[in-house]
């Protein structure tokens, strides 16, 4: 977009931005990367089929009772999903007792 210094003059103002190689959404997943593929093929709802990845994620051990879960934004960014799709995810998980979620402090996997 030109911004104007003097009449006649302008500059134009850099807006893009960059993205970091370290931020890559997924990078650092243990779990199969056909799941965000399989999602796209499936009648199944998007959010059921992330809440049941984070599900099998939970089972398996990965997080252990009391610890923090990636945050909706880094769930939505692994999954290639909507941050509303990552949330009632999340939801589902929180409605079977297998997360508590704390406003403004995260999601941590529920202790009993």
């Amino acid at each position: 977009m030109p911004t104007s210094d003097a009449p006649g003059e302008s500059r134009s103002v850099r807006t893009d931005r960059t993205v970091r190689a370290d931020r890559t959404p997924g990078s650092q997943r243990d779990h199969p990367p056909d799941i965000v593929a399989s999602m796209q093929r499936s009648a199944e709802p998007p959010y059921r089929a992330v809440s049941s990845a984070l599900r099998q994620r939970i089972q398996s051990g990965e997080w252990l009772p009391g610890e923090q879960l990636p945050t909706v934004r880094q769930i939505a960014a692994e999954y290639e999903v909507s941050v509303t799709t990552a949330r009632r995810a999340i939801t589902v998980l929180s409605d079977d007792g297998l997360v508590t979620v704390t406003p403004g402090w995260g999601i941590f996997r529920a202790t009993t």
